[in-house]
Formats: structure tokens, C-alpha cells, sequence
């Protein structure tokens, strides 16, 4: 979503698609069992990670980062970009919508994880420097 309330349009995310079909290679696992979730949020994320709006981009990049990472990790021998670019051209405007608010939930509840998990390492840290049990 941008800052004015509008979605972006496939249209304007068509350069990052191309960009994808460019460098994407055929995909050597379509038969694996894929998180379709996960695949969403990274075709979402790519074409956000191609809009105008810097902010947007940058967010897109980041989700994109995040959601390619766990794909990749989960399915090494795939080409989750492939994946990704194929689910973007058949998601309609209205799946992509609820997929940025799905995704963009799955982040904000990761980063939330990540920031309790750096506050116990860090109280553990503490603790250790001061010879605590």
C-alpha cells in the first residue's frame, strides 16, 4: 500500500517482473511441496521492491530478502525467484492487496520474535558480565 492509500498497480511493478524473467532459470523442483504463503509474500515483496516510491522499494527489497531467504533455505534446490515471478503474473489485484496486509503481518510478528529474542540475549549477556547465574 502507499503512503496515499492506493495500491500500486500491476503495471507499475511490471519492471521488476521483467527483470525477474530475465535472470530466472527454469525451475528444477516445481513438484516440491512450496509454502504458497511464502511464495506470495516474495512475488508481492519483488514487485514492490520495483516501485517508485523509495520507501515502498526499500520495504519491498527487505520482505524480499526475508521471504527468498526462507524459501531458499526450505527448498535449496528450487528457483523460489521463478516461483515467485510466475505467482505475480497469475495473482489477480485483489490477492496481491491481501497478500501485502498477510505479509506485511507475518513481518511485523517475526520482527517483534527477533526483538524479544535480542532483549533475552542481551539481558543474558548482562547477566554473565556479572557473574550471575
Amino acid at each position: 500500500m502507499r503512503p496515499d492509500g492506493r495500491s500500486p498497480t500491476l503495471k507499475a511493478m511490471t519492471p521488476a517482473i521483467a527483470a525477474l524473467i530475465l535472470f530466472a532459470t527454469p525451475a528444477a523442483a516445481a513438484d516440491q511441496a512450496v509454502d504458497k504463503t511464502d511464495v506470495r509474500c516474495l512475488a508481492v515483496s519483488v514487485g514492490m521492491a520495483g516501485l517508485d516510491d523509495p520507501d515502498l522499494a526499500q520495504a519491498g527489497v527487505m520482505s524480499s530478502l526475508y521471504f527468498a531467504g526462507k524459501l531458499e533455505g526450505a527448498h535449496p534446490k528450487a528457483d523460489v525467484m521463478l516461483m515467485a515471478v510466475e505467482e505475480l503474473l497469475v495473482m489477480k489485484p485483489s490477492q496481491i492487496e491481501e497478500h501485502r496486509q498477510i505479509c506485511a503481518t507475518i513481518l511485523a510478528d517475526k520482527s517483534r520474535e527477533w526483538t524479544s529474542r535480542g532483549a533475552e540475549l542481551q539481558r543474558s549477556t548482562e547477566a554473565g558480565e556479572r557473574g550471575d547465574p
